[in-house]
């Protein structure tokens, strides 16, 4: 069995490990280990780019300082009570 094991790595900051296993033993060249190490990066680039959409996202819907709602996360609740507004009022009724 053959384990090879490669940090994930975004700006130099770890992300995570990639760890590849084969039920064979094998033996890699430096050009595959190469690619691996790259495909490595991409995997982490697109980890942090994720991590780093989301934080902007939360920023988006609320104030850090003052934890305090933004008007966009308010105009998002007031779209969607809308929307459910049908399904809202026949709970109401019955």
């Amino acid at each position: 069995m053959s384990v090879l094991s490669l940090p994930l790595k975004a700006a130099r900051d770890p992300v995570g490990v990639l760890c590849i296993a084969c039920s064979e033993p094998l033996t890699l060249d430096p050009d595959t280990v190469g690619m691996l190490l790259s495909m490595g990066n991409q995997i982490a680039t697109a980890i942090e780019r994720a991590r780093l959409y989301e934080e902007t996202r939360a920023l988006s819907l609320q104030d850090p300082l003052t934890s305090i709602a933004n008007r966009r996360l308010m105009e998002i609740c007031s779209i969607v009570t809308w929307r459910n507004r049908d399904a809202t009022m026949s709970r109401c009724l019955w």
